[in-house]
């Protein structure tokens, strides 16, 4: 099981991205770790979203591992100029 901790401050602007996700991606993400931080199962929160329970937890160690960054820079896709980089 994959539970992740947010901060008050975390958590009020994944609720302000689910409200003004721009990418369907966006949505799927901060959905995900709404999900995960209120306890529920990695597992379940991958198919309820249709994803790979590994894609759910890349989001979650994604969020921790570089909290210097913006919200929207953390769960952006960002540039691409290849294949994906594999999940940390």
């Amino acid at each position: 099981m994959t539970l992740i901790t947010l901060s008050g401050k975390e958590y009020q602007r994944l609720l302000e991205g689910v409200h003004i996700a721009l990418h369907p991606g966006g949505l799927q993400r901060a959905q995900a770790l709404l999900w995960l931080s209120a306890g529920e199962d990695a597992t379940e929160v991958a198919e309820r979203l249709f994803v790979a329970p590994r894609s759910v937890d890349c989001w979650a160690n994604r969020l921790h591992q570089r909290p210097s960054l913006t919200r929207s820079v953390r769960h952006s896709y960002g540039p691409r100029s290849g294949p994906p980089a594999p999940c940390r």
